[in-house]
């Protein structure tokens, strides 16, 4: 069982990086939101692939 405090401060988190391995950590993040957790932002060498992750996972 869960307990959330209710005077916790969001986490946001930003990931560098949106390749293979990186994917694992999005979808974990994604998960984490209804745990007080966000994924604020994302950024890569690539900009494709920041774009793209950022779109599949509701990064603004």
């Amino acid at each position: 069982m869960k307990v959330k405090d209710p005077d916790a401060r969001p986490i946001r988190v930003g990931l560098i990086g949106c390749g293979f391995y990186a994917q694992n950590h999005l979808h974990a993040w994604r998960d984490l939101a209804s745990e007080n957790g966000t994924l604020a932002a994302v950024c890569d060498r690539d900009e494709s692939k920041a774009r793209a992750a950022g779109e599949k996972f509701g990064v603004p």
